[in-house]
Order: structure tokens, then C-alpha cells, then sequence
């Protein structure tokens, strides 16, 4: 399976002017991660899981896109509890933390200024898409 380095159609690419792809992944995180992994020994299976998050995250952002557009809250929060610990593993950190507040929205069922939430959600889901793919070159 092989990603390009554009995020799935439908999500803004991320602006070019100010914003450095390094910011949407914690390196550290993302080292500890693949040490974990054994990255070091089999980096086929490391690329292989960070190209099953791209797919599963791609399927979860139009779950919580769904879910807002239709006000669902009970779907919002299932999708983003697991937007939220998928991307935090990998050190997608503030992805993480807005899928946490989208989690607890659901979870409280606020579904108010939910759609604001979900428009940073998937522009920084960009930049992680983006960056993750340029890593998987370099493992």
C-alpha cells in the first residue's frame, strides 16, 4: 500500500505560508514509537502500521464529520475517542488533543461549535496526513 503525500480528497491542504509540517508530529513521539515497534529491526512492519493509522484515520475523520453534520453525538464520541488514541501513539499530539475535546462533547452531548472543532480537526489532519507520508519514505 502506498500513500502520496496529499491528504485524502476533501480535507484543506495545509497553508504553506507559516506552518512547518514538523509541527504536526511530536518527533519524539513518533521515535518512541518506532523504537517500540522495532522500527530498528523491521522497518516494514513499522510502515506498515503508520500506513494502517493513515487509513483508519482517514475512515474516522468522516466518521466525525458524519456525526457532526448530523448531530450524532453518541457516533462523534466513538470516533474521536479513537481519532484520539490512534494519533497520540504516533505523536500526532494536537490532533490527539482535539479529538479529546470532540470525544467529550460527544460524550456530554454539546454539539455546539462542534463544526469550528472539526474545520482545525481536519487541517491539522493534513499536516499529520502529509508528514506521516514523508516519514514512511525514510523508514
Amino acid at each position: 500500500m502506498e500513500h502520496n503525500k496529499q491528504p485524502p480528497p476533501g480535507f484543506p491542504l495545509p497553508s504553506q505560508s507559516h506552518q512547518s509540517y514538523t509541527d504536526a508530529i511530536d518527533a519524539e513521539v513518533f521515535q518512541s514509537f518506532v523504537a517500540a515497534m522495532g522500527g530498528d529491526d523491521d522497518p516494514a512492519w513499522v510502515r506498515d502500521l503508520v500506513e494502517t493509522y493513515l487509513d483508519d484515520a482517514s475512515r474516522l475523520m468522516r466518521e466525525v464529520r458524519e456525526a457532526v453534520d448530523q448531530q450524532q453525538p453518541a457516533a462523534l464520541q466513538s470516533a474521536a475517542h479513537s481519532l484520539k488514541s490512534s494519533s497520540a501513539q504516533l505523536g500526532a499530539m494536537t490532533l490527539s488533543g482535539l479529538s479529546k475535546e470532540l470525544e467529550t462533547r460527544g460524550r456530554n452531548g454539546t454539539m455546539e461549535g462542534t463544526p469550528e472543532i472539526v474545520g482545525q480537526l481536519e487541517t491539522i489532519y493534513a499536516q499529520v496526513h502529509t508528514e506521516l507520508s514523508e516519514r514512511l519514505q525514510t523508514l
